[in-house]
């Protein structure tokens, strides 16, 4: 199986894949400019994204070799409004099935919880090599 080499989202957002293995992973993001909504904090897709990706990372690393996952749902929490830092967003797989992963995310800025969320993710299989570019 390959997977695509480059991923122009990743570079969009700016989110660091820190760690990853053993059904965890941390992600990063240092906050931008670009990343603030109109009255200068975060916008909450932002947080989303970070969560539903580390989230996503964090199930992968404990799939079987040919399994895939996609969201099915993530239910979010925002606790505080941030302007400026690196987010650190912690995910771990809290239960797994054959067909189905749950997980949970906490994003902190400086050690203090600033958004969390909890998903639940569908475990498929390739049918085929997955697509790749160049």
């Amino acid at each position: 199986m390959k997977l695509r080499k480059d991923f122009p989202f990743q570079d969009l957002i700016g989110w660091q894949a820190d760690e990853m293995g053993d059904g965890a992973a941390r992600f990063s993001l240092e906050i931008r400019e670009a990343h603030l909504s109109p009255i200068g904090l975060v916008h909450g897709a932002v947080a989303y994204t970070l969560c539903d990706t580390a989230m996503g990372a964090a199930l992968f690393s404990s799939l079987s070799q040919g399994e895939y996952c996609t969201t099915i749902e993530i239910s979010m929490r925002y606790l505080k409004g941030v302007s400026e830092g690196r987010l650190e967003c912690l995910a771990e797989v809290t239960s797994k099935t054959r067909r189905l992963g749950h997980c949970r995310a906490v994003v902190t800025l400086d050690g203090q919880e600033v958004a969390g969320a909890t998903g639940s993710f569908l475990i498929s299989k390739f049918k085929t090599d997955f697509p790749t570019t160049g």
